[in-house]
């Protein structure tokens, strides 16, 4: 929380409003346990595509709407190419 020890509003809502003072809210918003609700959120899962050059150059995050059920997902991956394992499609990560 990052908080003064002291706020005055001054806004016509207030009984000790001046008009002749520079108008002000006061406002405290409470956001506890984000980083509990992320860890709460799905995870992605399937339908991950590597994207092309063009694709990279072109791209803006901005142009990703918040509730979009499709997104980015930038990772760092290093994989041994010997490792055996019962998991599929692991080597569908490396790029060709």
């Amino acid at each position: 929380m990052i908080s003064h020890r002291h706020a005055k509003a001054n806004n016509k809502h207030v009984p000790s409003y001046d008009p002749n003072q520079p108008i002000n809210h006061v406002m405290y918003l409470d956001a506890n346990n984000l980083y509990g609700w992320a860890m709460s959120q799905a995870l992605p899962v399937e339908g991950f595509r590597w994207i092309n050059d063009s694709e990279i150059e072109n791209l803006n995050i901005s142009d990703v709407a918040d509730d979009s059920k499709h997104g980015l997902l930038e990772v760092d991956l290093e994989y041994p190419r010997n490792y055996t394992t019962t998991t599929t499609n692991i080597h569908s990560l490396q790029k060709n």
